[in-house]
């Protein structure tokens, strides 16, 4: 379940460069947690740090995911801001490779 979360949360950053707005030009990192708190909270309209299927719905992120499921939602039926971060930062988190 987590494999397929940390799948789909890849996929924000392979999909959504437009979603994201402009970076401007030159050579850049984006930090991931900035980067999931950013995509997390353009489809969270209420700002309640809860993301419902319907704020899921209206978001232009369903366009790319097709599915609410695939955020894996808790057992009250939405996906907290936390649990989303976390499994976002550790897809995009680079490996550590030795000296």
């Amino acid at each position: 379940m987590l494999t397929r979360l940390l799948m789909v949360t890849a996929s924000f950053v392979i999909a959504t460069p437009a979603l994201a707005g402009g970076c401007g030009m030159g050579a850049h990192t984006h930090d991931p947690r900035e980067m999931a708190i950013k995509y997390f909270d353009k489809m969270d309209k209420n700002g309640d740090e809860l993301l419902t299927k319907d704020e899921f719905t209206d978001s232009s992120f369903s366009k790319i995911l097709k599915s609410f499921d695939i955020l894996q939602p808790n057992e009250d039926g939405v996906v907290e801001k936390k649990a989303f971060t976390e499994a976002f930062i550790k897809a995009h988190s680079k490996p550590k490779t030795e000296a």
